[in-house]
């Protein structure tokens, strides 16, 4: 199995809440958003493996898979000891990992403050308006900017005669966040 990167699990993280958050069918939102089912399927078992669905085993086995870590013995020595089939501490391993990179994450977000972006329209000519190509002083009346506040901290305001495209570009740098 290929190992993830750190923005891949990041990734997965977020699809796997945002499918809980939408009320979908794990099928439906899969097939909204084209995903493999059986990889969100893998990952949301990696990403919460055995927490929700046996709460003191998981606690169980993440003491032993930390315990086992720091002996230093081979995982099949260790399982033996300890009565667990040996694939139990690979899964809490990956698992205890995805969850470390995803508070890495959460934690760089919390600690961002936020960011103000002023886009301002540049006009075609002087005196024109960049949608209308019309003079400025054309316009019936001067309109409010546009404010957008994304979650993750970031404020962008955007005046009123701003070219279109460059609100979609905008729109689109955004999405992502």
């Amino acid at each position: 199995m290929k190992r993830l990167s750190e923005d891949e699990v990041w990734y997965w993280y977020n699809k796997i809440e945002e499918q809980k958050n939408s009320g979908m069918m794990l099928i439906t939102f899969c097939e909204k958003y084209n995903l493999n089912e059986v990889k969100f399927t893998n990952m949301k078992h990696r990403i919460s493996y055995k927490r929700d669905s046996d709460p003191e085993g998981y606690e169980k086995l993440r003491a032993l898979t930390k315990l086992w870590k720091s002996s230093g013995l081979r995982a099949s020595k260790f399982a033996h000891e300890h009565n667990i089939n040996v694939r139990y501490l690979g899964q809490m391993t990956t698992h205890l990992n995805y969850v470390a990179i995803i508070e890495k994450f959460k934690a760089q977000q919390e600690e961002k403050p936020m960011h103000f972006i002023e886009v301002k329209a540049t006009p075609l000519s002087t005196g024109e308006s960049p949608i209308t190509q019309a003079p400025i002083s054309e316009l019936i009346e001067k309109q409010n900017d546009i404010e957008m506040i994304i979650t993750k901290g970031v404020k962008v305001t955007i005046s009123p005669n701003i070219d279109s495209m460059k609100i979609i570009k905008i729109i689109e740098l955004l999405k992502d966040l």
